[in-house]
This record gives C-alpha cells, sequence and structure tokens, in this order.
C-alpha cells in the first residue's frame, strides 16, 4: 500500500508540474525555437519560390540567355513545345539573382504538357544548388486543376524540400497547397502575377524540433516581392508533453512588402520579427 501510494504521489506531482508549465508563457528559448521554425519553413518557401521566378522571369522575358551570360538555359526539346524540361545552369561561381541573392549548380524544371493545361504537370528539382550559403534539395510540383468556381487558374502544389545551412544545420519541410492566381493570368506580363496560397505544412527545424502548420487566413504571394505580404499561419509545435500553438501574420504592414511579420505566442503575447532577405 505505501508503495501505491508513494506512486500515485508522483504521478500527482507530474500531473501537476505538467499543468503547471502548460499555464505559463513559453520560455525566451522556447520563443526562440519558434521564431527558428517559422523562419525556416519562409525560407524554404522563399528560396523555392525565388528560384522558380526568376527563372520564369528568364524564359518570358529574355526568352534565351545570350552564350557566356549568367544563367545559361538548356531545353531537352524545342522552346514552346511540350513535354519539355528545361535546365536553368547558374554554374559553380555563380550569378546574383534580381533579389541579389548568390545562386549555384542547376534548377531543372519539366513540364508534361503546356502550363496553361488542365491537367498538365509542373516538376521542379534541383542539382547541386545554392542560394548564398544554403543548399537546396528536394522537389516541387503544380498539377493544374484548371479553372476554380471564381474562373482563376487553380493548382495543386506539393513540396519536399531540404535546406542544409552552414555548421552542418538541416531543416526539412513537407506541404501540400491549393494556390489560386488572383492577379495576371490574363496578361503575357510577368509581374503582376499574385498567387493566393492555402494548405498545411509539417517539418522539423535547424533545432531538430518538429512543427505542423496550417494555413488560417490565405497567403498571398506577389511575384515581384520575395516575401509574403498578407494571411496568417498556425504553428504547433510536435511536443507529447508540452504542445505549443502560435501563429504568425505576414500582413502587419497593410499588404506592403517588407520583412516584418507579427509572431502571437501560446497565451497572446505578441512581438514583431523579421523575416529573412
Amino acid at each position: 500500500m505505501k508503495k501505491t501510494l508513494l506512486g500515485f504521489a508522483a504521478l500527482s506531482m507530474l500531473f501537476f508540474a505538467a499543468c503547471k508549465k502548460d499555464s505559463l508563457e513559453p520560455t525566451e528559448t522556447e520563443v526562440q525555437d519558434m521564431s527558428v521554425a517559422t523562419e525556416d519553413l519562409g525560407n524554404a518557401e522563399s528560396y523555392l519560390q525565388t528560384a522558380e521566378d526568376e527563372s520564369d522571369e528568364v524564359v518570358f522575358l529574355r526568352g534565351n540567355n545570350p552564350a557566356g551570360t549568367c544563367p545559361t538555359l538548356t531545353w531537352t526539346g524545342t522552346r514552346g513545345t511540350f513535354p519539355n524540361q528545361l535546365t536553368v545552369d547558374y554554374g559553380t561561381t555563380g550569378c546574383a539573382g534580381r533579389s541579389g541573392r548568390l545562386r549555384k549548380g542547376k534548377v531543372l524544371i519539366s513540364w508534361s504538357a503546356a502550363p496553361t493545361t488542365t491537367g498538365s504537370l509542373r516538376t521542379v528539382t534541383f542539382n547541386n544548388f545554392y542560394i548564398d550559403t544554403v543548399k537546396l534539395e528536394g522537389t516541387r510540383t503544380w498539377n493544374n486543376l484548371g479553372p476554380n468556381a471564381q474562373g482563376f487558374p487553380a493548382f495543386k502544389r506539393t513540396v519536399n524540400i531540404s535546406l542544409s545551412y552552414p555548421g552542418n544545420l538541416i531543416s526539412t519541410w513537407e506541404s501540400i497547397h491549393t494556390v489560386t492566381q488572383t492577379e495576371g493570368a490574363t496578361t503575357p506580363a510577368w509581374s503582376d502575377n499574385v498567387f493566393s496560397v492555402a494548405g498545411t505544412e509539417s517539418g522539423t527545424n535547424r533545432n531538430g524540433n518538429r512543427y505542423k502548420a496550417v494555413t488560417t487566413t490565405n497567403l498571398v504571394h506577389k511575384v515581384t516581392c520575395p516575401w509574403l505580404v498578407t494571411g496568417v499561419r498556425t504553428f504547433t509545435k510536435e511536443d507529447l508533453l508540452n504542445p505549443q500553438t502560435f501563429s504568425i501574420d505576414y500582413g502587419v504592414s497593410n499588404n506592403e512588402c517588407d520583412r516584418q511579420a507579427l509572431l502571437t505566442l501560446p497565451l497572446g503575447g505578441t512581438r514583431t520579427i523579421l523575416l529573412r532577405k
């Protein structure tokens, strides 16, 4: 009986400690880990989108780059025919893109059919590809779903990506999104494209902690801006003993293109954070 009572007392103390911990605002270390998670996911999306946007810019605005310029473009078939694959090669020395970031390595983009064809599949993969000092590995696919109920082009986008930072720090993310092109679909210009994004993500940040996220207000991406301009995500740290839910609002600057975002902590406290360039 004595052992039973002692065991019950120990369990009660653990339960009380867990409840007490849940009632407290997260520690500064935990807040920093949340910030790292939001930054890592933001980096994955920003780097992926920038790589694709700048490749599209080269293709649509310049066609094929002149010989000797960076990047070099190589098609497996005649440009404008499908299926086809484009290799965008920044070389081993690399060159800066529109945003000023240094690219090295190759981006491979393949199309099963013309991009505007319902059911067409676009796949982006990376071959020893770096943006500045971060190495990207993995794939991102776009499946054309055709026009939605409002007549806007819609896509299913899936991502499986890892980012390797200096110091052998690795972040991995998987996501499934529905992407709607809300502006620019009816014009030949590239720079007026705007996309609305909703979906889920899960992954591991550079500290080795797992998170999952869901869009609570649609995310808006303008191809002329390296950051999301509006939208809200809710994150949950996948910790069995102390799961924590928080959110990040990308639209704190009235939809302007800037690095600011608002982090709302589990008990409602807020702080402004700066997204990576």
